[in-house]
């Protein structure tokens, strides 16, 4: 028979199912398996109060979708700046490969590559100012700045990615062992139990079965319940 599915959100109700049927039966467990004692009870409570504890993933996604936006759009002011420039150098006479450069840095979204290509761009226009008539006073000192914030928020985004992958992997681990946990128990109690009516404790179908129906009347209480802005 197939194991049921446990979506994350129901693996700390699951666990703590059974994991009162465990605390309760510890010295039947303990009888037959020497591993599955105090200390093993102790470490599964642990891992469940762990788990319950455990900050999710949304918050960095949204400062990741953040950072993103922002990113994007510093780099859309960045690329009108340099369409400028390259406008600027054209009119001035002056080689502007290195702008173009920039530009299909932009649009391929390599922003690692577009800090490059700006730094390697701007020390070529500075020493050429007195040839770009049409540039404003402090034009190519504003592309620096719109360049250096590219970076930080390059590099921000980087950081949440990191946090990210560093988070799922985390909780990756942690819900293997509460599964493991879950399911070594249930193992031991079907076979302890087996013919007994506490085995029904240990099968994981029933269990999340019985989690669901208790999760439903939670819902359904809270429907119920009257509103405070009309109670008389």
């Amino acid at each position: 028979m197939k194991a049921p599915t446990i979506k994350h959100e129901d693996y700390a109700v699951i666990a703590d199912c059974i994991a009162v049927s465990f605390e309760r039966d510890l010295a039947s467990f303990s009888q037959i398996y020497r591993t599955m004692n105090a200390e093993y009870l102790e470490n599964f409570k642990k891992a469940i109060s762990k788990l319950k504890n455990n900050d999710s993933t949304n918050a960095i996604v949204v400062k990741q979708k953040e950072t993103t936006a922002k990113l994007y759009k510093q780099a859309d002011e960045l690329r009108r700046s340099i369409t400028f420039l390259k406008d600027y150098a054209e009119r001035s006479g002056l080689d502007t490969s290195l702008l173009k450069v920039i530009v299909a840095k932009i649009n391929g979204k390599n922003i690692a590559g577009v800090v490059k290509a700006v730094r390697d761009a701007i020390p070529y226009y500075g020493d050429n100012m007195d040839r770009i008539a049409d540039m404003p006073d402090g034009f190519l000192e504003n592309v620096v700045e719109q360049t250096k914030q590219l970076d930080a928020l390059n590099i921000q985004q980087n950081t949440l990615m990191n946090e990210r992958k560093h988070h799922t992997q985390v909780n990756k681990e942690m819900y293997q062992l509460i599964k493991k946990y879950i399911g070594d128990i249930a193992k031991a109690g079907k076979l302890i139990f087996r013919g007994q009516k506490k085995e029904d404790e240990y099968v994981i179908s029933k269990i999340v079965a019985r989690a669901k129906t208790n999760k439903q009347k939670m819902e359904g209480i809270r429907e119920d319940a009257p509103n405070p802005l009309y109670a008389n």
